[in-house]
């Protein structure tokens, strides 16, 4: 299987998507750094994974360029909203939604290289 992050844009930020339902593989900090980076990657805000359960409710990890968790800014959460609407996690609010502008597919060489490395 693909191993796929999705790409979504809320004003002048973009945010990549690595669902942990879909794809089991972990997302590491060197990951994170190597996919966000500007001169070798894609040079996105940050990245968000889950969903994954948390006191009843669907959550997302925030992940900053470096690798740091941080928590998610306005524009992070409506893609992350968006996302969760258009994977079938959570049903349409009606509230401000971010443009799904594609996706990134991971070659097998990657994945085995910064996912499953220990």
């Amino acid at each position: 299987m693909e191993t796929i992050l999705f790409r979504y844009r809320e004003e002048n930020e973009e945010y990549l998507v690595y669902d942990t339902v879909k794809f089991h593989d972990l997302m590491k900090p060197r990951t994170v750094r190597t996919i966000c980076s500007r001169n070798f990657g894609y040079g996105t805000a940050g990245i968000m994974v889950g969903p994954m359960a948390q006191d009843g409710q669907l959550v997302m990890k925030m992940f900053s360029p470096e690798g740091e968790e941080l928590a998610m800014n306005d524009n992070a959460r409506i893609a992350c909203d968006s996302y969760l609407q258009d994977a079938g996690y959570i049903q349409h609010s009606g509230c401000a939604r971010a443009e799904a502008v594609g996706k990134i597919f991971l070659s097998d060489k990657f994945v085995k290289t910064y996912m499953q490395a220990v």
